[in-house]
């Protein structure tokens, strides 16, 4: 087991430290399992490249005023943290700030097709293109999937950012839960595909991509997609999945 004092010990955090450290995910919920990540948001005044600490636990860099603008739209990511995050450190009560800033948006889902519909383009590749990299294309796929979901029960209230637990009254985030649980297939991404593409309500117009410089033409500058295009090229053990804070700007003032 991790635990927040070998965290600290890692990221040498001390009463001197002025950037914050919060514990999010399953290990800030108490849910976690072996086999989970452990995640730490670093909230500091500069934008920095974070770094793993080591092959579990990942560190993530935002500076404080990104993260604020965020929290002024909106953003399921800042409703993530406000929710479930721990603090390890935090100095000037960052995430309190956080929560005063934030303003629900009129409507999570919406703001949700919105902004994965056009990132849904990465997902159109053909069965050879997925096996060069089946794992950070599932990971997409899943994490498109997992949005849309977190988006559904925000709008309806109440709910946890655990998967299993929404896994209990949803239909996708079992499945989820299902497919993250086994063996990487091809079916199993087009199912994923299948669902997301279903919720956004969005028809490709591209055929199945066959090389990564196909799907790579497909960007038309959308952060998100763009965020999800270097995972896939850079591999699983590049840095986890996190809404980028350039999403809400770039696409319209109603975003989260």
């Amino acid at each position: 087991m991790i635990t927040e004092e070998i965290i600290r010990d890692a990221l040498a955090i001390n009463d001197q430290t002025r950037d914050s450290y919060l514990l999010y995910g399953s290990y800030a919920r108490g849910d976690y399992e072996s086999s989970s990540d452990v995640d730490v948001l670093c909230i500091t005044t500069s934008r920095k490249l974070a770094p793993r600490i080591d092959g579990r636990v990942t560190l993530h860099i935002y500076d404080i005023k990104d993260l604020l603008a965020t929290a002024r739209l909106g953003g399921l990511f800042i409703l993530h943290l406000i929710k479930e995050a721990k603090p390890i450190h935090d100095p000037s009560a960052y995430l309190r700030q956080l929560a005063v800033a934030f303003k629900k948006p009129d409507s999570y889902i919406s703001n949700a097709r919105r902004t994965v519909g056009p990132a849904t383009a990465l997902l159109d590749v053909s069965e050879a293109l997925f096996e060069t990299a089946p794992r950070p294309f599932m990971d997409a796929a899943l994490f498109l999937c997992r949005t849309l979901v977190y988006a559904e029960h925000a709008d309806r209230g109440a709910f946890s950012f655990s998967m299993r637990d929404l896994a209990l009254k949803d239909e996708t985030a079992s499945m989820i839960c299902r497919i993250k649980d086994q063996s990487i297939s091809y079916s199993d991404f087009r199912r994923i595909r299948y669902v997301v593409c279903s919720k956004v309500e969005w028809k490709s117009a591209f055929p199945d991509a066959f090389s990564i410089e196909e799907v790579a033409e497909r960007s038309q500058g959308n952060p998100l997609f763009d965020g999800l295009l270097r995972r896939v090229v850079e591999g699983s053990g590049s840095a986890p999945y996190v809404m980028p804070v350039e999403w809400s700007r770039s696409t319209s003032p109603n975003l989260r």
